[in-house]
């Protein structure tokens, strides 16, 4: 059960992390086209 739960946070965390590199680099690629 444990192992389940370490599953779950690391996806959790992953996709928070992901989400953030994603508007960063859009961000970053709206300023070059601009």
């Amino acid at each position: 059960m444990k192992k389940i739960v370490d599953v779950l946070n690391l996806s959790i965390h992953g996709l928070v992390i992901f989400s953030k590199v994603l508007r960063h680099v859009d961000g970053a690629v709206s300023d070059l086209f601009d």
